[in-house]
């Protein structure tokens, strides 16, 4: 399970980087999965979604991605019906939690890749969002940083000295 934001200012490069808010692998769920899933935030701790200030709106993906399945069997109901209760049908994934570091610049194709999560099968969920006062405390609380501001610089006013001034004596 991952959760990132591909709408993160690289500044160097003047484009957009995929910043990871969440990972949790191994989560144990299957198509008859109706209780919570366990310890969410016992991998890669969660970060709350926090767009910069002067950015246009944010995309935010949850994605859900399949493990491989353990050797020579492959997913279907069938197999899924035979599995014992309890017991896994997808290869346990020795993934290390990641820094704060690696989750900027995140790379969700070649992490996939490299640990043989399938990119077409699982789920997906988006929204989006925009910059909010409550980004701030996330920046002072948790991320423990100082604040970007991005936008336009305000051009310089020709006029400011006049408009200190009286027009009418």
């Amino acid at each position: 399970m991952l959760l990132v934001d591909p709408d993160t200012p690289n500044e160097e490069q003047a484009t957009f980087d995929t910043f990871l808010h969440w990972l949790k692998p191994n989560v144990p769920l299957c198509a008859l999965h109706q209780m919570r899933i366990p310890d969410l935030n016992s991998h890669t701790r969660y970060i709350p979604p926090h767009p910069q200030r002067g950015t246009p709106y944010h995309r935010y993906v949850l994605l859900l991605l399949p493990q491989p399945p353990i050797s020579g069997s492959s997913y279907t109901r069938n197999a899924e019906a035979r599995a014992q209760p309890g017991s896994p049908t997808s290869v346990y994934l020795d993934i290390p939690p990641l820094t704060d570091a690696e989750r900027r610049r995140f790379n969700v194709r070649a992490f996939a890749q490299r640990w043989g999560l399938d990119p077409n099968g699982g789920g997906a969920h988006m929204w989006r969002e925009l910059w909010s006062e409550a980004v701030s405390k996330i920046y002072a609380d948790i991320l423990e940083e100082e604040e970007p501001r991005y936008g336009r610089t305000p051009k310089a006013d020709p006029y400011a000295e006049l408009k200190r001034t009286k027009r009418y004596v």
